[in-house]
């Protein structure tokens, strides 16, 4: 934000020469009107320039931040997917380890039970 100074009765801003505030016109010099003229466009569109510069920065960076924030969003859904993964793996380590107890179990009654003996004779149970 520009910021004015009082001289004389006349308000000036810093960085603007005195004589761009004077209307030559007042004075009768058209030569000086016209100079002034293409100076003040010339500041207004380099101006112009230095804002359209400046807003290609900001989109540039909001681009980035815009990237930066959908990698921390991947970041955070990977960490997710690992915490996931790895309850799975447990989950699934702790059935497989209760199935193989329970096969030894089942395999261990399988060798102490007695086979029936044969049958002697032809109609004998």
């Amino acid at each position: 934000m520009q910021s004015y100074v009082k001289a004389s009765e006349k308000w000036l801003v810093p960085g603007v020469s005195q004589r761009l505030l004077e209307d030559p016109r007042a004075a009768g010099d058209q030569a000086a009107a016209d100079d002034l003229q293409d100076r003040f466009q010339r500041e207004i569109a380099s101006r112009d320039a230095d804002i359209v510069a400046l807003r290609e920065q900001l989109e540039q960076v909001s681009d980035r931040t815009e990237e930066n924030a959908r990698i921390a969003s991947l970041g955070h859904e990977n960490e997710h997917l690992k915490k996931q993964l790895e309850f799975c793996r447990t989950d699934y380590e702790g059935k497989i380890e209760r199935l193989n107890n329970r096969v030894r179990e089942l395999s261990g009654k399988i060798g102490e039970t007695k086979a029936p003996e044969p049958a002697k004779g032809l109609f004998r149970r």
